[in-house]
């Protein structure tokens, strides 16, 4: 897996796998995420020997795991534009006074000079939550 929320989500999954079989072929199919050097065709064809209900548990565990996946994709894309609103709003901060260096500075600034600051008071609270390098 490329991160490590969905690597815990997968051990998670298979541990809770009735079939030592099913479980084996499991972590088998997730270790394709991992390595692109892996043969899903091996996969496939050590699941569908197994008996039906570790087919079933196997089929299971894939459709959960790619709900963590799916909702890590999602957490990840609305991390990445709050980042760019963050970065926006800087921006048009610096443009009326280069001294601004922390989001509480750019949100004084835009304030001062009349701006919309453009983002709610929610979201600016857990940028100013968030520790900077300095």
């Amino acid at each position: 897996m490329h991160n490590d929320l969905a690597k815990a989500a997968a051990e998670k999954v298979a541990g809770r796998m009735s079939s030592l079989d099913a479980r084996r072929v499991f972590l088998a199919v997730q270790a394709i995420f991992d390595d692109e050097q892996a043969d899903p065709e091996e996969a496939v064809r050590e699941t569908r020997a197994l008996d039906p209900t570790g087919q079933a548990q196997v089929i299971a565990a894939l459709v959960e795991l790619s709900e963590v996946l799916r909702q890590a994709r999602e957490e990840a894309r609305g991390k990445e534009k709050f980042t760019e609103q963050i970065i926006a709003l800087m921006e048009r901060a610096e443009a009326l006074d280069p001294s601004v260096h922390t989001v509480g500075d750019a949100v004084r600034v835009l304030e001062a000079h009349g701006e919309p600051v453009g983002m709610s008071e929610e979201a600016l609270e857990i940028s100013l939550d968030v520790p900077s390098n300095d």
